[in-house]
């Protein structure tokens, strides 16, 4: 996207308009030539001004490459952007993605690969240092593609005053999903009278409409579901437990009532103190932490029969083909810089991808996002890595948010998402 270019210093300039006036006899000028490349993020959050820090630090480190920050909204565009500037050769020679938006990248062969041994030498990490799942859409045929930074994945916040307040420890967040329920009752109250509470246990929808299917993911899998066949060819969720989950947080709202029927914005009543139980990712903690008098805690979430897992991906640098040499040589360096750097990158809210980060005394200093990282090997569960699944998620938000409206069963939703989703894996 970028071509190397000469830069010039104040100071040279000076020394070039004096050797002119006569000043000097004779200065020798070498210009400083200065590789400049681009990095292409998705991170339109808060999270994006702790690597917008960490590349101007960087920059100033490296007074042979000047990396470009850029940002771009996420999704579908962000890929059809970067597909096109790749196939155009006009790629930018870093480039954030999402574990599982990679195998399209590999199979089309646009981004670069290396052996195990060259990727360890290359970027200065350990291949056993991963947590494997964090690799997973990463290697194909023993050739790694990219080098993963952080990870995240959901995990549920709550509100350790309501706990104490309602005879619950704070220390012991739920440890089940018939638990949560029982913490819901006892967190949702109606201080006034009025018959409405005032402070709710939880929100099943609203604000944010990915969290209406990350819910439904983390407990379908926790119930030993799969979204689809293992050569990816049918749904393979409409079934009994397809259906309870989402059955689940449909009760939340119509049976125990701890969930308001109407959607409402999660994060804005957790940040006020009208929501005791909240579920998100690490990149809420500095918000969070933001609050004054909001005395807030995160754990993983509840267990089905003693199964964990939890809706999540990565942050993964990859190196588009078709830029120079010198530019792609400059992007793995600064690649390496980046990969040596995950401790600062997970104060942008995730966690290390690297077990050895995860140990270290420094990510200690973080003890929220290490709560995210305990769970790691547990929880991170990634949903399918095939280019149409943000369609596919499109149609069970559009189902799942008419079961929880009360519009249309959970059966139905079920398998009305997977008579329309089973038509987008047959083309």
């Amino acid at each position: 996207m970028n071509r190397s270019r000469v830069f010039v210093s104040v100071g040279l300039l000076l020394a070039m308009l004096v050797a002119l006036s006569g000043g000097m006899a004779s200065t020798k000028v070498v210009a400083q030539e200065v590789v400049e490349i681009d990095f292409l993020t998705y991170l339109t959050g808060p999270d994006g001004a702790f690597y917008e820090a960490l590349v101007n630090q960087y920059n100033e480190e490296h007074p042979g490459t000047k990396v470009n920050f850029l940002v771009e909204s996420g999704g579908a565009e962000y890929q059809a952007k970067l597909v096109l500037s790749i196939r155009s050769g006009d790629a930018p020679a870093a480039v954030l993605l999402h574990l599982d938006e990679m195998p399209r990248y590999i199979n089309n062969d646009m981004i670069y690969g290396w052996s195990k041994a060259d990727w360890e030498n290359t970027f200065s990490v350990g291949f056993d240092d991963y947590v494997p799942a964090t690799l997973s859409y990463a290697v194909v045929d023993d050739t790694v593609y990219g080098v993963t930074l952080t990870v995240y994945h959901l995990a549920l916040y709550y509100n350790a005053d309501h706990f104490t307040a309602a005879g619950l420890d704070p220390d012991v967040p739920p440890q089940t999903w018939d638990e949560f329920i029982e913490y819901g009752k006892a967190l949702t109250v109606d201080t006034n009278n009025d018959g409405t509470p005032d402070q709710w246990g939880y929100f099943c929808h609203g604000g944010w409409q990915f969290r209406v299917l990350w819910q439904w993911y983390s407990l379908f899998w926790e119930m030993g579901g799969e979204l689809l066949n293992e050569d990816q060819t049918e749904v393979a969720f409409n079934n009994e437990a397809g259906v309870a989950a989402l059955q689940y947080f449909v009760d939340l709202i119509e049976e125990h009532g701890i969930c308001p029927a109407e959607p409402s914005d999660g994060e804005q009543a957790f940040a006020l103190g009208t929501l005791s139980m909240h579920t998100n990712g690490p990149w809420m903690i500095s918000y969070f932490d933001s609050i004054e008098d909001l005395n807030w805690r995160v754990a993983n979430l509840p267990k089905y029969e003693d199964n964990g897992a939890a809706w999540g991906s990565t942050h993964t640098l990859v190196f588009p083909k078709g830029v120079s040499d010198a530019e792609h040589q400059a992007a793995l360096e600064f690649g390496a810089w980046m990969a040596e750097h995950t401790v600062d990158l997970a104060a942008a809210g995730a966690y290390p991808a690297r077990l050895s980060v995860m140990d270290s005394a420094e990510f200690a200093e973080l003890p929220a996002h290490a709560v995210f990282a305990s769970g790691a090997a547990d929880y991170l569960h990634l949903p399918p890595a095939l280019e149409f699944w943000p369609e596919a998620e499109a149609i069970f938000i559009e189902y799942f948010q008419g079961a929880l409206l009360g519009d249309i069963s959970a059966e139905r939703a079920i398998q009305a998402s997977a008579d329309e989703i089973q038509a987008l894996l047959e083309g």
